[in-house]
């Protein structure tokens, strides 16, 4: 288990450095914290800097969920009592490993976490002198090439979701509405869609044969069926009309 600085972001203190890197134009792209020879990158500073659409609570639950990281391993949440943002209430910071900043970089799948990936691989380096061979880096180069595509052909290309089982994640649905992630858990929040807590943990599921039912509860008339009713009221109010 990786121990993390109770705080990784308190002003720098001998048990609790600030290590300042540059890349390749002497900025630094985001800031790391040292204790005790591990590293730590404080998410929000991440989230900025991949320039995520997504809000940052969400990106963050919805990533550690879909690449099952582990909590005091991969990342640390801390509690933040903070004036600024949400009214002075607690604030959730994350703290997470290099490791683990390399891999939400990467599957980014822009420019910036292509970027942010090759940055900390940097400061791997500078921090242990060692630096990779140039074939290894080639390597490297070369799978990231293939990541970048598969990840291009999935943006323009989704894959079609196929369920055979009943009860189904938080991702899943999301996944086969096309709605955001954000939106699903706004839309149980709400009790908009029926849902179901796992008695063991926190985790939302919902029954697929009910999620479609949501999604087709409003049926809108075709012109035909529309003309079919007008002509058909016409033709009682007619007849009503002759009757009296």
């Amino acid at each position: 288990m990786t121990n993390f600085p109770k705080d990784p972001y308190l002003p720098a203190k001998v048990s609790n450095r600030q290590m300042t890197y540059t890349n390749e134009t002497g900025s630094e792209l985001i800031k790391i914290t040292e204790q005790d020879g591990k590293r730590a990158v404080n998410a929000r500073d991440l989230h900025a800097f991949l320039e995520s659409k997504q809000e940052f609570a969400t990106w963050i639950k919805f990533r550690i969920q879909q690449y099952d990281f582990v909590e005091n391993e991969d990342y640390v949440r801390l509690t933040n009592l903070s004036s600024e943002g949400r009214g002075g209430q607690n604030k959730v910071e994350y703290a997470l490993t290099l490791n683990m900043a390399k891999e939400l970089s990467m599957v980014e799948g822009n420019a910036k976490g292509k970027e942010a990936r090759r940055y900390f691989i940097a400061c791997e380096e500078a921090a242990t002198g060692y630096a990779f061979p140039a074939g290894i880096q080639d390597r490297l180069k070369a799978l990231e090439t293939k990541i970048d595509t598969v990840l291009s052909i999935q943006e323009k290309h989704p894959p079609v979701i196929t369920l055979k089982k009943e009860l189904i994640t938080m991702q899943e649905a999301a996944l086969y509405t096309g709605l955001s992630l954000g939106t699903m858990y706004k839309l149980t929040h709400r009790k908009r869609i029926p849902y179901y807590k796992s008695k063991f943990g926190k985790r939302i599921y919902i029954k697929l044969p009910e999620l479609i039912k949501w999604m087709s509860s409003i049926r809108i008339k075709t012109d035909d069926e529309l003309e079919s009713d007008v002509a058909s009221y016409c033709v009682t109010k007619k007849f009503k009309n002759h009757g009296n």
